[in-house]
């Protein structure tokens, strides 16, 4: 009897049953990650979206002094150092169709949002869109994009009517006046009025310096941890309050929009009924279904305000 020997080596000393091992277990490691986590793969395979599963932003603690917290609102009465650009004459500015729309940001509006805004606009009677939003920016950090100059070029490029701008991930940080040498600790009373003048100064710059005739001021949604829900709250609380002195900015709540049960959920129900993941894996990120939801948000608000499009 003659005995063969299959010798299923290959020439550099790997195997076939490797290669089979080596399926198998991406397989199984694939299966698990979407059965804890299908949001992150709807994520990653959607148009236009990037997933961003573990996120590099990290929250500062805050100092709790026990002190009853004021309103933004109070501490700009009580302290006229962080007085706010004085308002020239207002009127009611209305947006006809035919327009032009700018749409600037951070990740925010970079990933599922910002697209889908644009659809919602471009399906109507605009004459352009321009859209830019840029990972890990913010009005706090001039050294990874100086907003304030980016935005006056591109309202020079374009003259928009709207501007529909989304910041604020990238700002829960320190706030350092280079014009004055002083910092403010992140999230104490003078870095709230701190901060509220830099969210002044770009809608000065917009609706006073540009000529942009509304601007709508998208709020943060709720997140998944609640480091970041303490400081979403405190910046939510001086976009409202800035965006107030001007007749033609619009503050946008969005926190109302994807808060269930006024606590954090990975879904939402679009204006259908239809109840999907909305989130991307870190738990902050709109993932192109939430994007969806919360773009329907903002346009209803748009047209709510005089926006015609």
């Amino acid at each position: 009897m003659v005995h063969k020997e299959f010798n299923i080596k290959k020439s550099n000393g790997h195997t076939i049953l490797n290669d089979v091992c080596i399926v198998v277990f991406i397989a199984v490691i694939t299966l698990f990650f979407f059965i804890i986590d299908p949001s992150g793969v709807q994520a990653i395979i959607e148009r236009d979206n990037v997933f961003i599963k573990h996120s590099s932003l990290s929250v500062p603690p805050v100092q709790n002094t026990g002190a009853p917290k004021k309103s933004v609102t109070e501490l700009l009465a009580a302290k006229p150092e962080f007085e706010l650009k004085p308002l020239k004459p207002q009127k009611p500015n209305p947006v006809p169709e035919g327009s032009y729309y700018m749409i600037i940001g951070d990740s925010m509006m970079q990933y599922g949002i910002g697209s889908e805004l644009e659809n919602g606009l471009l399906a109507g009677n605009v004459s352009g869109v321009t859209r830019e939003a840029v990972q890990s920016t913010g009005l706090l950090h001039p050294e990874r994009l100086d907003w304030y100059a980016r935005a006056s070029q591109i309202a020079d490029q374009t003259h928009p009517a709207v501007a529909i701008v989304m910041w604020g991930l990238n700002d829960l940080d320190n706030i350092y006046d280079a014009n004055t040498g002083k910092s403010y600790l992140y999230g104490n009373d003078d870095w709230k009025l701190a901060y509220a003048q830099k969210v002044d100064q770009m809608l000065n710059l917009l609706l006073n310096e540009k000529g942009i005739k509304k601007v709508f001021w998208i709020g943060l949604p709720i997140a998944r941890e609640e480091n970041w829900n303490y400081g979403i709250n405190i910046e939510n609380e001086v976009y409202k309050t800035v965006t107030s002195r001007y007749i033609n900015a619009v503050y946008v709540d969005t926190w109302s929009r994807f808060a269930v049960n006024g606590g954090y959920s990975d879904m939402a129900t679009d204006d259908a009924g239809n109840t999907q993941f909305a989130r991307q894996g870190d738990g902050i990120h709109m993932n192109l279904f939430g994007g969806q939801v919360m773009a329907s948000l903002i346009l209803q608000s748009m047209r709510s305000h005089d926006v015609h499009f």
